[in-house]
């Protein structure tokens, strides 16, 4: 019976409809020839920067965590492309997965990407972390535009354990332990 039951609840009664609207026309601009690197067509773009700890301080061989969001105004968060990060010898980068989202809005979409990196110096020294550039398409203007993070001199310190004055024991300074003798 139960199976019965559960037959007649997935057998229900469907009908079809079809729906029409008013025809929408479109006005698809192609990709000018002289844009080079990823398309971003859009009405506003924005990165915005955040440190796992403000404002940042480096220290050799301690992680610090740098949060990028890219937030687009006419394309799904799926759509935004990568950010270009150059590595160096004096910061190694361990990059998580990218995470993406998108918000409806009444005449738009706005699609953010996420890059989480942590980045872990090697060396003290002042260093210069490059600018970050997206180049971009606005869709408003019909002109190519640019969206960026400064560069950004730092300074790595050396770490605590590398500046510790090191303590060395002499023979004469260790503690005498004294003879164990059995009981009398």
């Amino acid at each position: 019976n139960q199976r019965r039951s559960q037959g007649i609840f997935f057998r229900r009664q469907t009908t079809k409809k079809r729906v029409h609207s008013k025809p929408i026309e479109l006005n698809v601009r192609p990709q000018p020839e002289s844009f080079k690197g990823s398309w971003v067509p859009a009405k506003t773009v924005q990165i915005l920067e955040t440190w796992s700890q403000e404002p940042p301080e480096f220290t050799v061989g301690e992680s610090i965590t740098r949060t990028l969001d890219i937030m687009v105004d006419g394309l799904t968060g799926a759509q935004l492309p990568e950010l270009n990060l150059p590595s160096s010898h004096f910061l190694k980068q361990y990059p998580d997965q990218p995470a993406t989202q998108n918000q409806k809005t009444d005449s738009s979409i706005i699609g953010t990407r996420t890059e989480k990196i942590a980045y872990v110096p090697t060396q003290a020294g002042t260093f210069t972390l490059p600018a970050i550039k997206l180049e971009w398409w606005n869709t408003a203007t019909n002109s190519l535009e640019k969206a960026q993070i400064p560069s950004r001199v730092i300074e790595i310190k050396p770490s605590a354990a590398i500046t510790a004055t090191p303590q060395v024991v002499t023979p004469h300074q260790a503690p005498i332990m004294p003879a164990l003798l059995p009981p009398v």
